[in-house]
């Protein structure tokens, strides 16, 4: 370990942490837990774990890697419910498989614990300073040491792993309307391209942009929809009591944009510096700006736009979600001024768009380890992804993985197929990024096992591969017990049909029992019930006491079992292909392997069948020449 190399004039750590934001946090938290000495470096004016764009965790998907963080023993979680402001669930008239947990938070409040965690760990140091220089030291071919030098060129730091989580910071610069700003967001300056600091690694150029900030003293509330915040919605921390909140809840609202509203805007179309040329990167195209809306859909003027509030203090700035825009700050107003509510609004923050650069994450294996350079890991918006919990997956994964390199034990890679970061990670190193990645879940193929109820269940073996001993691994293993236990029971506990259970099913609106009998399992599958209020129903009936999210796993569990066995089937004939190694440098030398395919197997250098399958382009003549290869 590092430890034994004691330089003269240098800090030592086994990992340094380069970026404080949602991916530098996960990292350092998860490494710390896995015993390592840890430094963690940030632009002294950003704020640890910001909220830059909208204030809020969690979303369609996003919420599911939230709870994927917290079953591993991550921050994301237990930081939201102690900022948390209001609690929905989205989707909730749909499928289980597509509900999500979303929380607004008190943004200022979420930072202010994040940076209060770090400073708590005793192994964790937090160094506010603007990193230079990154020189690379190589001992051997397996080995890298890295020396980071700062402004402060007084002191330097050294460790075995480096893990860069800049964010949007890199070479950043901010769009407002004609104007150019270096930065990575407003009121904190950008940092320097990677290969000013020493790394070289190639990198692209993306956008995204916020909205304007509004004075909430200066909204009409009354004439908008009213969003009050759930109480049904579970908080997000596995050791939190599931409902009870630890900051006071009020409402979001809802208005909409308008005929002059659009006007406005598509009249100024050539100020914006999407549309004149002043911008040419690419920006995320599911979270696209006002003037995209105005320019992609003509003929619709009416847009939702939801007014979020950035926190509890009665001064508090509105986040107009749905506005984002990089026009010049006078036609910000003037289009603002056409939205119901929004007559008298006076802006605290303009809208802005900002350009950064990004890594190939091609470049990167799923450790999210570079491939030419050992021990450096990138995570985060640098690695060309959008979202908070996007980017705090990612810093959990390298955290994980960096620790285990010291440690000298084995990688621990997330599957695809049970986990939303295997999905996201798989996503981004399979192919080139064209534009920000955002989740969703559509990008998974087994999105009937990859909800929200279920995190513990398909987290649990992956936090047990870490030993670690702590609170939340005694919660998970109590859950699993408590899991099989009532899943066998519904499976085993049956209704005789007799005429008390024709009546007790008739009174109960359950419907008729199919058979001579029926198991409380094929009960839970009836499409007309809510299982988890049917199983905990039947439960109380019987003076049975289950634990609120156990109901839930248990009940939803029995209700796709018969989706999930085929899927599951289907799923491991492909995996065990999927898991089967390949030598691209080798399988390229095949005469019958077209030059695009070379190309691009040449650019990603897949490991496995299926990251070749995955990458986009890859023609099923070469698939079938490689598994000839694997089974010939």
């Amino acid at each position: 370990m590092w430890n034994n190399r004691v330089i003269k004039n240098k800090k030592n750590y086994d990992i340094i942490v380069i970026g404080a934001g949602h991916a530098g946090v996960e990292a350092a938290f998860i490494a710390v837990q896995l015993g390592m000495k840890v430094a963690v470096i940030t632009m002294p004016e950003v704020t640890v774990a910001s909220a830059p764009c909208n204030p809020a965790i969690g979303g369609v998907a996003k919420g599911q890697i939230v709870r994927e963080l917290d079953a591993l023993g991550g921050a994301m979680g237990l930081l939201a419910d102690k900022a948390a402001i209001q609690y929905r669930i989205l989707n909730e008239s749909k499928g289980y498989a597509v509900q999500s947990t979303r929380v607004q938070i008190d943004k200022y409040l979420y930072s202010l614990n994040a940076e209060e965690l770090l400073l708590k760990q005793a192994n964790i140091d937090l160094i506010k300073e603007e990193v230079i220089k990154v020189k690379i030291e190589r001992e051997n071919e397996r080995v890298n040491h890295f020396f980071i030098t700062t402004k402060n060129e007084h002191t330097s730091y050294c460790s075995n792993k480096l893990i860069i989580t800049a964010g949007t910071f890199l070479n950043g610069c901010l769009h407002f309307g004609g104007k150019k700003i270096a930065g990575g967001r407003v009121g904190a300056s950008a940092s320097r391209e990677l290969n000013a600091i020493g790394i070289e690694i190639p990198t692209m150029r993306f956008k995204t942009g916020t909205p304007a900030r509004l004075k909430g003293s200066t909204i009409d509330f009354s004439v908008m929809e009213e969003q009050k915040s759930d109480e049904q919605t579970k908080n997000f921390h596995l050791l939190n009591p599931p409902f009870e909140r630890q900051m006071p809840q009020i409402s979001c609202f809802i208005t909409r944009t308008n005929a002059n509203t659009m006007k406005i805007i598509r009249d100024n179309k050539l100020k914006s510096p999407i549309f004149n040329g002043q911008i040419n990167s690419i920006g995320p195209r599911y979270c696209p700006s006002i003037e995209d809306k105005a320019n992609r859909y003509p003929d619709r003027d009416s847009h939702h736009i939801f007014i979020e509030p950035e926190g509890l203090n009665v001064d508090t700035t509105y986040y107009p979600n749905g506005l984002s825009t990089s026009l010049p700050i006078e036609i910000q107003i003037e289009f603002l001024k056409t939205i119901k509510g929004l007559e008298n609004v006076e802006v605290e923050v303009p809208g802005y768009a900002v350009e950064y650069d990004v890594v190939d994450t091609t470049n990167l294996n799923r450790t999210l380890e570079c491939k030419d350079i050992l021990g450096l890991y990138f995570a985060g918006q640098v690695n060309g992804t959008s979202g908070y919990e996007e980017a705090a997956g990612q810093g959990i994964v390298a955290g994980i993985n960096a620790s285990m390199a010291v440690l000298g034990r084995p990688t621990i890679l997330f599957d695809r197929y049970d986990t939303y970061l295997g999905v996201m990670i798989d996503d981004l190193v399979s192919n080139r990024r064209d534009e920000p990645y955002r989740l969703f879940t559509a990008r998974s193929e087994n999105r009937l096992l990859l909800r929200e109820d279920n995190s513990i269940n398909r987290i649990y073996n992956y936090r047990m591969r870490l030993s670690l001993n702590m609170q939340i691994d005694n919660y998970l293993t109590d859950f699993i017990k408590e899991y099989k236990i009532f899943s066998s029971v519904a499976d085993k506990f049956s209704y005789v049909k007799n005429e008390n259970n024709k009546k007790y099913f008739e009174e109960k609106g359950y419907g008729h029992i199919t058979g001579e009998a029926m198991t409380l399992s094929e009960l839970l599958k009836q499409s007309h019930l809510d299982p988890v209020k049917t199983l905990k129903n039947e439960c109380s009936n019987s003076e049975i006491i289950i634990e609120e999210w156990i109901a839930a796993a248990v009940a939803i569990s029995k209700r796709y079992d018969g989706y999930i066995k085929v899927a599951e089937i289907q799923n491991e004939k492909i995996k065990n292909l999927d898991s089967m190694r390949i030598y691209w440098d080798l399988l390229i030398e095949s005469g019958n392997i077209s030059y695009e395919c070379r190309q691009r197997i040449k650019a990603i250098r897949p490991q496995t069948f299926g990251e070749l399958r995955r990458i986009d382009g890859i023609r099923a003549a070469t698939l079938a020449i490689a598994a000839g290869k694997l089974y010939g």
